[in-house]
């Protein structure tokens, strides 16, 4: 006869996880633990000095390659698209940079992309 094993690791069930009609409910997450928003008020600190210069990459980029997609602006200036994309919404916020009319192709993918271009004037 085979040896029985019984796991007493297992977490002691709350009753208050239960409705009253004995359906288990979801515990409530918090979302993000503080050290965690603690990293991301750190790293917000520490891009501060690099956006600026990023953004203005960017616009100098439009300027001298007509419409690009976000992966087009990365490969050109060597900021990571996850830096490149806010830097087009602050300047498209801002009313330097638009969107065109146009699709370009992404260079990796190879998928139809949203074009930006600079406000021409």
């Amino acid at each position: 006869m085979a040896d029985l094993a019984f796991d007493f690791s297992a977490p002691v069930v709350d009753p208050s996880q239960f409705a009253p009609t004995g359906e288990a409910r979801a515990p409530i997450q918090q979302r993000g633990s503080l050290r965690s928003r603690h990293a991301s008020a750190e790293g917000a600190k520490a891009v501060e000095p690099h956006v600026e210069r990023q953004a203005r990459q960017v616009l100098e980029c439009y300027r001298q390659h007509g419409p690009l997609c976000d992966t087009e602006v990365e490969i050109k200036t060597g900021i990571a698209r996850s830096s490149v994309i806010p830097r087009r919404r602050a300047l498209m916020k801002q009313g330097r940079v638009v969107e065109v009319a146009a699709f370009r192709k992404n260079p990796i993918s190879g998928k139809n992309n949203t074009a930006y271009d600079v406000v021409r004037l």
